[in-house]
């Protein structure tokens, strides 16, 4: 079946298509994702005003943003983007196309104290510099305790800051998202020192990170900021919003080696699959398992094992040295030491 032109009003009607997108696909709706989705319907539509909807042009189209140096991953978006509108007018022009082929594009985690040191720079504010680099601390931190998104930052309200037996966040279904796993508001834990700090932020509208005139939290703001705070650090890793909850995820699945279930249900994720992308094994952390056999002889490989003892444990405490670690094991024996005294 061919589209001819006289035949493209329904298909090139974003709202019809949006709908069809978010609720009969069940894709999730946030600001961006909505604001990328439509940039490239945007991109399609512009293809096809003066040309039918056929396999061929569609080839000519990714041909051509190829040419000017599209990336292999944004390809495959618009060809998906493609595919679902044939999906949703019944066609079945694209179904032999196929994807172009990507490598997984490897993320680089931030350890705890990298953390830690971005939220506590002190950035240039001029008269409000105090009280921006305390909300910049606040909001880093909150996005790393919490493996929070983007949007689940900009929309969380005063009223879903709760201070109960526990302290926790309640994530809202936001204008046209739907939450993970169900259409009931989710409950993230909050450490009580954040739960503090976030009180002590000023009250300027309805949602924590309102601006001082009440304007909503500004995400390329917040990722420029990220870069001028790892720039005055030295810190040579790619810095944006969403490496905050990869970070800590994968610090959970790999380093303290929670169940990926357990993982999974803190992330809110629809599937453990999505999950099982935040455990990546080190080929040194792999070196042990090839002496694992009766034919090696383990007696040369101790140094190297006794080096990847050290170093697992210094992510573990955060230690930057072998002294630290061990003041931060010292502690933990003090403390759990008292702890026993305080039981008898």
């Amino acid at each position: 079946m061919v589209m001819v032109f006289s035949d493209k009003q329904d298909m090139w009607n974003w709202e019809k298509f949006s709908t069809f997108l978010f609720f009969d696909k069940k894709l999730h709706r946030s600001e961006s994702n909505e604001g990328s989705l439509k940039s490239r319907f945007k991109t399609l539509q512009a293809w096809f005003v003066d040309k039918d909807f056929t396999r061929e042009n569609f080839t000519l189209l990714i041909s051509h943003l190829s040419d000017k140096e599209y990336s292999n991953t944004t390809l495959n978006k618009i060809i998906l983007t493609g595919k679902f509108l044939c999906e949703w007018q019944g066609l079945h022009t694209l179904d032999t196309v196929t994807y172009f082929r990507v490598g997984r594009k490897k993320v680089d985690y931030l350890l705890p104290e990298e953390v830690d040191a971005l939220s506590k720079v002190k950035l240039p504010y001029g008269r409000l510099n105090e009280i921006y680099n305390f909300r910049d601390y606040v909001v880093i931190q909150l996005f790393y305790a919490c493996a929070l998104r983007i949007d689940e930052v900009a929309e969380l309200k005063w009223s879903n800051v709760v201070e109960d037996a526990i302290c926790y966040l309640v994530l809202e279904e936001t204008k046209g998202q739907h939450l993970s796993n169900s259409s009931e508001p989710e409950e993230v834990p909050l450490p009580r020192r954040l739960y503090d700090l976030i009180q002590q932020l000023p009250h300027h509208g309805e949602r924590v990170f309102d601006s001082q005139r009440g304007n909503k939290f500004c995400k390329p703001e917040f990722n420029r900021m990220l870069k001028r705070r790892a720039a005055a650090i030295g810190l040579e890793k790619p810095v944006y919003s969403h490496v905050f909850r990869h970070s800590k995820l994968s610090y959970l699945a790999q380093i303290m080696k929670y169940p990926l279930k357990t993982v999974s249900d803190f992330a809110r994720h629809k599937r453990i699959e999505t999950t099982s992308r935040y455990v990546h094994t080190r080929i040194e952390e792999l070196y042990a398992l090839s002496y694992a056999s009766p034919l090696e002889n383990k007696e040369g490989a101790w140094p190297e094992l006794h080096k990847l003892a050290l170093d697992y444990l210094k992510r573990l405490y955060g230690a930057a040295s072998n002294n630290e670690l061990l003041k931060a094991i010292q502690e933990m024996v003090e403390y759990q030491t008292g702890l026993k005294e305080s039981l008898k």
